[in-house]
């Protein structure tokens, strides 16, 4: 069975045909291109696909347990949250464990619990188990993942602690990619996403 397939879709918009009797199929592994002048349907298309939008006549099937990752052409993100945070979300409980272990570290720099050896030694244990869960769900190797994602796609080191609120549109468009990449969903789909990254950072997608 296809990854995806869709028959004899069709969608109207106020009663105007936008897509008529469009079938298509992604087999697992492949990467596909669509191409097309604007206002031809490309983006309508992709949204019904990603479930995003009802069709209004046919049928699409995919495969048991599919994940879906859709990036839109322009991105809605938090604000306040920083680049790294909004990469990191992506990692669920390996972010939340990470947070825990930054927070207990902050204690056990704390003169008071310093001087409390039962307090100390209860803090440390602490540590231990949320370190070791930590390590258990590959906590240092998606760390590594988040580093390496954001590098390839054009967003270097200086800019992670940067609010999303201080970023371009096209710096913006960059996380949210990430975000998605790091979900590693069974199928992403892409809308325009080379309108805002570099020869390098294109290359770097294509590659990966």
């Amino acid at each position: 069975m296809s990854l995806l397939s869709a028959h004899n879709l069709h969608k109207y918009y106020a009663g105007n045909p936008v897509l008529l009797d469009v079938s298509c199929f992604l087999e697992r592994g492949e990467r596909v291109g669509l191409i097309g002048r604007n206002g031809t349907g490309k983006t309508t298309l992709l949204r019904l696909l990603a479930q995003l939008e009802d069709y209004d006549a046919g049928q699409i099937r995919m495969a048991n347990g599919i994940r879906l990752g859709y990036l839109t052409q322009g991105v809605e993100l938090p604000d306040e949250m920083t680049v790294w945070q909004v990469a990191s979300l992506a990692l669920g409980t390996v972010m939340e464990l990470e947070v825990t272990l930054r927070n207990l570290e902050a204690l056990m720099g704390q003169p008071q619990i310093m001087a409390d050896q039962e307090l100390l030694a209860k803090v440390m244990g602490e540590y231990t188990r949320v370190s070791a869960e930590f390590e258990r769900l590959g906590g240092y190797e998606r760390e590594v993942q988040v580093r390496t994602i954001l590098n390839g796609l054009g967003l270097p080191e200086p800019v992670w602690g940067q609010p999303i609120g201080s970023l371009s549109g096209g710096q913006r468009t960059r996380v949210a990619l990430a975000k998605l990449l790091l979900e590693q969903p069974d199928i992403l789909f892409l809308d325009e996403p080379t309108n805002h990254l570099d020869v390098e950072a294109i290359a770097w997608l294509e590659a990966n």
